[in-house]
C-alpha cells in the first residue's frame, strides 16, 4: 500500500515540477573534481608573448599547440614529445603538401574531431607580408604524434595586398573552416576577412589534400560591399560537437555592443555559398579592451575585448559561445544559446563569480549532449596574480544553474612583459573542450603567471559530478 507523505514536501515536490520546463526536473547546481592538472610549455621553452594558449584533449593525449611549441601528452600529464612550432609544421608540410613554413609561423589553433577520428590545425606565416600563408593540417588516424600529421600551405592573398592574422578554426559533417583577420601589407589597404572552407572527405582520404577547397577572400585594395562588412570582424566557424548539420556550417562573431553575427555556409560541398547578414540583438554591453589588475605593483593584464576568441560549439541545434565583456570597467563573461536555424537567441547571461573582485578575461566553453557547461578563464585581482579558473553551469531548458568557480592553479608573481605599443598582453585565448572518450569529462588550457613576468600553460581535466535524479532525493 502506498505509504503517506508529508504534505509539506508533497507540495513542494509538485512545485519544482511545475515550474520546471518541459516536465522535466529543475537543474541543480553542478559542481566537479580535478582530474589531471599540469604544467605545458612556458615563456622559456616558447619565447612568445602571447603565448596564444590552445590544446585538445583527443581518445589518448592532448596536443598543446601555441606560439613557439607544439608538445604532446598522456592524459596523466606525462609530456610525449615536444618540438618548435616551426619544425612542427616543416614536418608535416614535407609529409603532405611539400614547401616550408615562411619567416615564422603564429596564432595556431587545434582541435580534435571525434566523428571523423582526425585532429585538425591551423596556423599563420610571414607576418606583415605578401608572402603570408595559411597553415592547415590533419593527422592521418587519431595518433596525433609530429610524424602523423600531413599539412598544407595555401596563399592568403594571390594579389599581396593582405596578409592573415588571428586564424579561428571549426569543424562539422562536411567541412573544415578556417577565417582569419585581413590587413593592408602596406598600411593602406582597408582591413577584411577571409573565409577557407576544405572538404573534411578531401583531409580525411587515405591521401590528404585541399581538393574541393574554396576561398572567400576580397581581392581588391577597396571593395564594395566588403566580406567584413556581411560576416563581422573576427569570424569564428563554431564546431559541431553533435555533428547534427549537414551541408551547413555556422560562423559566428560580435558586431558591435547590442549585436551578434551569424554566417552560414551551405550548398554544395565543393562549391559552397557564405551568406552573412544575419543579426542578433542581444542586451548592450561594451567592446572595450581594457587592463586587468594583478597583485603587485603592474595593474595592465591586457584583458583583450569582446570578439569570440574561443571557439563557440553546435550542440543538438544550438550555438553556445562566450566572451569578455566591459561590465563597467571590469572584465567579465557572458554566454549566449543561438537556436541555429531560428536564429533567435534562447539564453544570454552574465557567468556569476562568487568572488565579486575577481576580473574573468579569455574565456573558453563547451558544453556536452546533457546541457552540461565548462567555462574556462583567467583571472585576476588587486589581491590575485594572474590564475586559472572554471566553472560549471547546467541548462534546464530554460537558464542556467551555475556552480561557484574552482581555482585550478595559483598565479605565483607579477607578471609585466610589454611589446611595442606598450600592452601587456595576455591571452590572445584558451581553449576547453569534452572528453571524447567520456562527456562528463572536460579538458582545458589556460595561462597563469607562473614566476616573476614568466608564464606557464596549464592543463586541468574537470571531472563532472553527477547529479541525483528528483525520484532518487524522494
Amino acid at each position: 500500500m502506498r505509504r503517506p507523505i508529508h504534505r509539506a514536501i508533497a507540495l513542494a515536490l509538485l512545485a519544482c515540477a511545475a515550474s520546471a520546463p518541459d516536465g522535466g526536473a529543475l537543474a541543480q547546481a553542478p559542481s566537479f573534481t580535478l582530474g589531471a592538472n599540469f604544467n605545458g610549455s612556458s615563456i622559456n621553452q616558447s619565447g612568445f608573448i602571447p603565448p596564444d594558449t590552445m590544446g585538445a584533449i583527443g581518445p589518448s593525449d592532448y596536443v598543446e599547440l601555441i606560439n613557439g611549441r607544439f608538445a604532446r601528452y598522456g592524459k596523466t600529464g606525462v609530456q610525449q614529445e615536444a618540438r618548435s612550432l616551426d619544425s612542427f609544421w616543416n614536418t608535416a608540410l614535407a609529409a603532405g603538401g611539400g614547401g616550408s613554413v615562411q619567416s615564422f609561423s603564429f596564432d595556431p589553433r587545434v582541435m580534435y574531431d571525434r566523428h571523423s577520428g582526425r585532429w585538425f590545425a591551423t596556423a599563420v606565416d610571414s607576418l606583415r607580408s605578401t608572402t603570408s600563408g595559411i597553415l592547415v593540417g590533419v593527422t592521418t588516424g587519431s595518433d596525433p604524434s609530429a610524424g602523423n600529421w600531413r599539412a598544407f600551405r595555401f596563399d592568403a592573398d594571390p594579389t599581396d595586398l593582405r596578409w592573415a592574422d588571428y586564424p579561428t578554426l571549426g569543424i562539422n559533417g562536411d567541412w573544415v573552416t578556417i577565417s582569419n583577420n585581413m590587413f593592408g601589407v602596406a598600411g593602406t589597404t582597408s582591413t577584411s576577412i577571409s573565409v577557407l572552407t576544405i572538404p573534411k572527405a578531401s583531409l580525411t582520404a587515405g591521401a590528404p589534400s585541399l581538393t574541393g577547397n574554396k576561398y572567400f577572400a576580397d581581392t581588391t585594395a577597396a571593395p564594395s560591399p566588403r566580406l567584413v562588412d556581411s560576416n563581422g570582424f573576427t569570424l569564428h566557424p563554431v564546431y559541431d560537437y553533435s555533428n547534427s548539420s549537414p551541408n551547413v556550417g555556422y560562423l559566428a562573431s560580435r558586431f558591435n555592443n547590442s549585436f551578434l553575427q551569424v554566417s552560414t555556409i551551405s550548398g554544395a560541398v565543393a562549391n559552397p555559398t557564405l551568406t552573412g547578414n544575419r543579426f542578433v540583438q542581444t542586451q548592450t554591453r561594451s567592446m572595450g579592451d581594457i587592463n586587468a589588475p594583478q597583485l603587485g605593483a603592474n595593474d595592465n593584464i591586457d584583458a583583450g575585448d569582446a570578439r569570440f576568441s574561443a571557439s563557440p560549439v553546435l550542440v543538438n541545434g544550438k550555438i553556445w559561445g562566450a566572451h569578455s565583456f566591459d561590465d563597467g570597467g571590469k572584465s567579465r563573461t557572458v554566454v549566449y544559446r543561438l537556436d541555429a536555424t531560428t536564429n533567435t537567441l534562447e539564453f544570454e547571461g552574465t557567468v556569476p563569480l562568487s568572488n565579486a573582485a575577481l576580473w574573468a578575461y579569455y574565456p573558453s566553453i563547451a558544453v556536452n549532449e546533457s546541457g552540461a557547461i565548462a567555462i574556462g578563464f583567467s583571472g585576476s585581482d588587486d589581491a590575485t596574480y594572474v590564475s586559472t579558473y572554471a566553472i560549471a553551469g547546467q541548462f534546464d531548458g530554460t537558464s542556467v544553474t551555475w556552480g561557484t568557480e574552482q581555482l585550478l592553479q595559483a598565479g605565483l608573481a607579477n607578471y609585466s612583459r610589454l611589446d611595442g605599443a606598450g600592452r601587456n598582453r595576455w591571452g590572445d585565448y584558451s581553449a576547453l573542450q569534452v572528453d571524447p572518450s567520456d562527456p562528463t569529462r572536460f579538458w582545458t588550457i589556460q595561462e597563469f603567471a607562473s614566476a616573476t613576468n614568466e608564464w606557464q600553460m596549464r592543463v586541468t581535466e574537470l571531472r563532472f559530478n553527477a547529479v541525483p535524479e528528483p525520484s532518487t532525493i524522494v
